[in-house]
């Protein structure tokens, strides 16, 4: 595999675009409707019915959260972003199982970012952006949606093991989770999304998608180790490194001292909430 560096377009994610669809929609928080827009199900339909018509050379599918993905997608690159970010495999249809969600994402297309879900169906359209965070955050979404459902709790935020101790920081994005829970003491376990039920923490996702505009080498030395370890191995991919929302993606394996080899773990005993960004301002 070979190294990714592009500008993608937009170079962040479209919420004007983002829509939810069936009658599943009753069972979403309508508290902000500005990041919850209901959409009419005839036009999920017609954009539906043109976006599987056409053809998608990269299938793929990963398991998360006890909820199967099946992925397909016009891109190379974007399908080698799914398998930095999950425990992804190869699969030659869609869909290759039932009762699971398709997420289908066409950069062919001719269209505005757009980015359908339908919550009956559980069916994802991605059109019109090349930004690789709108398949992260539909993924996210979608555990979001469906854990609360089950009693579990779906959480923004970054986990880590320090001195046999499971801790979180919670922040928005920008702020230094990823940054802060990669200080080489740590142990990470995932640096954005994790699940907390009663049997304890389990990360979403196997990867990292790290803001990386404004840090160097000397401050945070483990992110950069992992990326030159993503790079020897032609895994990392670098997504709009000359703009503000400049971020890196490779898998946890390239970053020293992650724990890689389970996927549950102790319940946390130290909680951190971010109030100010990474540089303190």
């Amino acid at each position: 595999m070979n190294n990714v560096n592009v500008k993608t377009f937009p170079t962040g994610r479209s919420p004007k675009g983002k829509f939810f669809f069936g009658e599943n929609t009753i069972k979403l928080c309508r508290d902000r409707p500005k990041d919850v827009q209901i959409g009419n199900i005839s036009d999920y339909e017609q954009f539906a019915s043109k976006m599987k018509l056409l053809d998608y050379e990269y299938k793929s599918m990963f398991r998360t959260c006890g909820i199967d993905f099946n992925v397909a997608t016009t891109s190379e690159n974007h399908d080698k972003f799914i398998r930095n970010m999950f425990r992804y495999t190869a699969i030659n249809s869609i869909p290759s199982l039932t009762n699971d969600w398709t997420i289908y994402h066409n950069m062919e297309l001719e269209s505005n970012p757009c980015v359908y879900i339908n919550l009956d169906k559980k069916e994802v359209l991605i059109a019109g952006t090349s930004f690789f965070g709108e398949i992260k955050k539909c993924v996210f979404t979608i555990i979001g949606y469906s854990m609360p459902l089950e009693g579990r709790f779906p959480m923004h935020c970054s986990a880590f093991e320090y001195n046999d101790n499971t801790a979180l920081i919670f922040g928005l994005s920008g702020t230094g989770k990823t940054t802060l829970s990669a200080d080489p003491e740590y142990q990470l376990i995932g640096d954005d999304e994790i699940v907390w039920d009663e049997t304890g923490l389990t990360y979403v996702e196997a990867g990292c998608y790290a803001k990386t505009e404004g840090l160097n080498r000397e401050t945070q030395p483990t992110i950069f180790q992992a990326m030159d370890n993503a790079r020897e191995q032609g895994l990392l991919i670098e997504e709009n490194i000359t703009e503000p929302n400049a971020r890196s993606s490779y898998p946890i394996e390239c970053v020293p001292n992650a724990i890689t080899d389970k996927e549950l773990f102790n319940h946390p005993k130290d909680v951190f909430f971010l109030a100010l960004d990474a540089t303190g301002t």
